[in-house]
Protein backbone atom coordinates (compact mmCIF):
# COMPACT_ATOMS: atom_id res chain seq x y z
CA UNK A 1 0.00 0.00 0.00
CA UNK A 2 1.72 3.59 -0.90
CA UNK A 3 0.32 6.44 1.33
CA UNK A 4 -0.13 9.70 -0.51
CA UNK A 5 -0.74 13.09 0.71
CA UNK A 6 -1.79 15.88 -1.19
CA UNK A 7 -0.54 19.41 -1.41
CA UNK A 8 -3.67 21.74 -2.64
CA UNK A 9 -6.66 20.69 -4.72
CA UNK A 10 -6.77 21.74 -7.99
CA UNK A 11 -9.84 21.90 -10.28
CA UNK A 12 -8.05 19.36 -12.41
CA UNK A 13 -6.78 17.18 -9.98
CA UNK A 14 -10.30 16.64 -8.77
CA UNK A 15 -11.85 16.34 -11.57
CA UNK A 16 -9.66 14.08 -13.56
CA UNK A 17 -6.57 12.80 -11.43
CA UNK A 18 -8.79 11.70 -7.74
CA UNK A 19 -11.34 9.46 -9.38
CA UNK A 20 -8.19 7.47 -10.48
CA UNK A 21 -6.31 7.05 -7.59
CA UNK A 22 -9.66 6.53 -5.70
CA UNK A 23 -10.00 3.46 -8.10
CA UNK A 24 -6.60 2.48 -7.22
CA UNK A 25 -6.52 -0.40 -4.48
CA UNK A 26 -2.65 -0.12 -3.62
CA UNK A 27 -2.95 3.67 -2.63
CA UNK A 28 -4.58 5.56 0.33
CA UNK A 29 -4.82 9.33 0.69
CA UNK A 30 -3.55 10.22 4.41
CA UNK A 31 -4.31 13.54 4.17
CA UNK A 32 -4.55 17.06 2.39
CA UNK A 33 -3.07 20.42 2.79
CA UNK A 34 -5.23 23.08 1.62
CA UNK A 35 -7.01 26.12 2.47
CA UNK A 36 -10.37 24.83 0.79
CA UNK A 37 -13.10 24.64 3.72
CA UNK A 38 -14.69 22.00 2.58
CA UNK A 39 -14.44 18.79 0.41
CA UNK A 40 -17.00 16.80 -0.76
CA UNK A 41 -14.73 13.14 -0.51
CA UNK A 42 -13.84 11.60 2.79
CA UNK A 43 -10.34 12.81 2.99
CA UNK A 44 -8.64 14.25 6.19
CA UNK A 45 -7.97 18.48 5.22
CA UNK A 46 -5.38 20.36 7.39
CA UNK A 47 -4.36 23.65 7.51
CA UNK A 48 -1.03 23.13 9.46
CA UNK A 49 1.91 22.70 7.15
CA UNK A 50 4.07 21.64 9.70
CA UNK A 51 1.70 18.79 11.25
CA UNK A 52 1.11 18.42 7.37
CA UNK A 53 5.35 17.80 6.48
CA UNK A 54 5.49 15.46 9.67
CA UNK A 55 2.63 12.99 8.57
CA UNK A 56 4.31 9.69 7.80
CA UNK A 57 3.55 9.06 3.71
CA UNK A 58 5.48 7.80 0.83
CA UNK A 59 4.64 10.52 -1.74
CA UNK A 60 3.36 14.32 -1.81
CA UNK A 61 1.44 15.00 -5.01
CA UNK A 62 1.53 18.51 -5.69
CA UNK A 63 -1.43 20.22 -7.61
CA UNK A 64 -1.12 23.99 -6.87
CA UNK A 65 -0.57 26.58 -9.76
CA UNK A 66 2.51 26.54 -11.31
CA UNK A 67 4.19 29.25 -9.38
CA UNK A 68 4.31 27.38 -6.47
CA UNK A 69 5.59 24.31 -7.59
CA UNK A 70 9.24 24.54 -7.40
CA UNK A 71 9.25 26.33 -3.65
CA UNK A 72 6.72 23.26 -2.28
CA UNK A 73 8.54 20.58 -3.99
CA UNK A 74 11.72 21.64 -2.72
CA UNK A 75 10.06 22.14 0.85
CA UNK A 76 8.62 18.75 0.95
CA UNK A 77 12.01 16.98 0.02
CA UNK A 78 13.82 19.29 2.45
CA UNK A 79 11.29 17.19 4.64
CA UNK A 80 12.26 13.79 3.05
CA UNK A 81 9.72 12.59 0.94
CA UNK A 82 9.08 11.73 -2.78
CA UNK A 83 7.14 14.16 -4.65
CA UNK A 84 4.89 13.70 -7.50
CA UNK A 85 3.72 17.03 -9.16
CA UNK A 86 2.29 18.64 -11.83
CA UNK A 87 3.30 20.08 -14.84
CA UNK A 88 5.75 22.16 -14.76
CA UNK A 89 7.79 21.35 -12.14
CA UNK A 90 9.90 24.31 -12.76
CA UNK A 91 9.42 27.53 -14.05
CA UNK A 92 13.81 28.03 -14.96
CA UNK A 93 15.73 25.94 -15.51
CA UNK A 94 18.44 26.79 -12.44
CA UNK A 95 15.13 25.87 -9.93
CA UNK A 96 15.72 21.97 -11.58
CA UNK A 97 19.30 21.73 -10.61
CA UNK A 98 18.65 22.64 -7.05
CA UNK A 99 16.07 19.60 -7.07
CA UNK A 100 18.26 17.22 -8.27
CA UNK A 101 20.78 18.53 -5.94
CA UNK A 102 18.54 18.11 -2.42
CA UNK A 103 16.49 14.76 -3.71
CA UNK A 104 20.53 13.68 -4.10
CA UNK A 105 20.91 14.60 -0.59
CA UNK A 106 17.87 13.41 1.32
CA UNK A 107 18.05 10.35 -1.18
CA UNK A 108 14.26 10.74 -2.39
CA UNK A 109 12.48 11.03 -5.86
CA UNK A 110 10.77 13.95 -7.50
CA UNK A 111 8.44 12.86 -10.32
CA UNK A 112 6.57 15.72 -12.72
CA UNK A 113 3.45 14.40 -14.34
CA UNK A 114 2.12 13.80 -17.70
CA UNK A 115 -0.96 13.00 -17.89
CA UNK A 116 -0.74 10.90 -21.53
CA UNK A 117 2.12 9.06 -20.60
CA UNK A 118 0.23 5.90 -19.96
CA UNK A 119 -2.96 6.77 -21.99
CA UNK A 120 -3.84 3.70 -24.50
CA UNK A 121 -3.56 5.72 -27.43
CA UNK A 122 -0.24 7.26 -26.46
CA UNK A 123 1.51 3.76 -25.94
CA UNK A 124 -0.38 2.53 -29.10
CA UNK A 125 1.24 5.52 -30.74
CA UNK A 126 4.66 4.37 -29.23
CA UNK A 127 4.80 1.17 -30.41
CA UNK A 128 3.69 2.08 -33.90
CA UNK A 129 7.25 4.33 -34.10
CA UNK A 130 9.22 2.05 -32.04
CA UNK A 131 8.47 -0.88 -34.36
CA UNK A 132 8.82 1.28 -37.47
CA UNK A 133 5.72 -0.23 -38.52
CA UNK A 134 5.52 3.26 -40.82
CA UNK A 135 8.62 3.94 -42.13
CA UNK A 136 11.15 6.60 -41.73
CA UNK A 137 9.32 9.58 -40.35
CA UNK A 138 10.74 12.87 -41.76
CA UNK A 139 8.73 15.48 -39.74
CA UNK A 140 6.09 15.38 -36.45
CA UNK A 141 3.39 18.02 -36.61
CA UNK A 142 1.39 18.67 -32.90
CA UNK A 143 -0.72 20.88 -31.18
CA UNK A 144 -2.57 20.75 -27.79
CA UNK A 145 -5.36 23.03 -27.45
CA UNK A 146 -8.51 23.75 -24.71
CA UNK A 147 -10.84 26.25 -24.61
CA UNK A 148 -10.29 28.87 -21.70
CA UNK A 149 -13.03 31.33 -21.28
CA UNK A 150 -11.96 32.64 -17.97
CA UNK A 151 -9.92 35.37 -18.18
CA UNK A 152 -9.35 35.40 -14.57
CA UNK A 153 -8.01 31.43 -14.97
CA UNK A 154 -4.01 31.54 -13.66
CA UNK A 155 -3.13 30.46 -16.91
CA UNK A 156 -3.13 34.52 -18.38
CA UNK A 157 -1.28 35.97 -15.05
CA UNK A 158 2.37 35.57 -15.19
CA UNK A 159 3.43 36.10 -11.86
CA UNK A 160 1.11 32.90 -11.51
CA UNK A 161 3.54 30.74 -13.99
CA UNK A 162 0.80 31.23 -16.83
CA UNK A 163 1.07 31.54 -20.38
CA UNK A 164 0.66 28.86 -22.90
CA UNK A 165 4.43 27.17 -22.89
CA UNK A 166 3.57 26.26 -19.54
CA UNK A 167 0.29 24.97 -19.59
CA UNK A 168 -1.23 23.74 -23.46
CA UNK A 169 2.26 24.37 -24.99
CA UNK A 170 3.98 21.58 -22.21
CA UNK A 171 2.07 18.80 -24.55
CA UNK A 172 3.16 18.95 -27.73
CA UNK A 173 6.75 19.72 -26.95
CA UNK A 174 7.06 16.91 -24.34
CA UNK A 175 5.76 13.97 -26.31
CA UNK A 176 8.52 14.52 -28.84
CA UNK A 177 10.91 13.68 -26.15
CA UNK A 178 8.28 11.02 -24.98
CA UNK A 179 7.36 9.17 -28.38
CA UNK A 180 11.22 9.40 -29.80
CA UNK A 181 13.00 8.85 -26.09
CA UNK A 182 15.69 11.33 -27.37
CA UNK A 183 17.06 14.55 -25.77
CA UNK A 184 18.00 16.45 -28.89
CA UNK A 185 14.87 17.44 -30.75
CA UNK A 186 14.86 19.97 -33.65
CA UNK A 187 12.48 22.81 -33.38
CA UNK A 188 11.92 23.76 -37.32
CA UNK A 189 9.72 26.62 -36.70
CA UNK A 190 8.02 28.26 -33.67
CA UNK A 191 5.73 31.62 -33.65
CA UNK A 192 5.08 32.95 -30.18
CA UNK A 193 2.77 35.49 -29.88
CA UNK A 194 1.91 37.27 -26.75
CA UNK A 195 -0.81 39.99 -25.04
CA UNK A 196 0.01 41.74 -21.94
CA UNK A 197 3.82 40.53 -21.74
CA UNK A 198 2.06 36.51 -20.88
CA UNK A 199 2.32 34.39 -24.32
CA UNK A 200 -0.77 32.75 -25.67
Amino acid sequence: MHLISLWSLSNHFKNKVFPSIKKNKKIKIVSAFTKQKNYSENINITKSKSKFLKEKVDYVYISSVNSKHFKSTLEILKNKKNVICEKPICLKEKELRVLKKISKKNKKFFFEMDQYIYHPLFLKLKNIIDKKLLGKLLCVDCSFEVPLNDKNNFRFKKKLGGGALYDVGYYPVSILYKLFNSKKIRILKKKIVKKKNINI
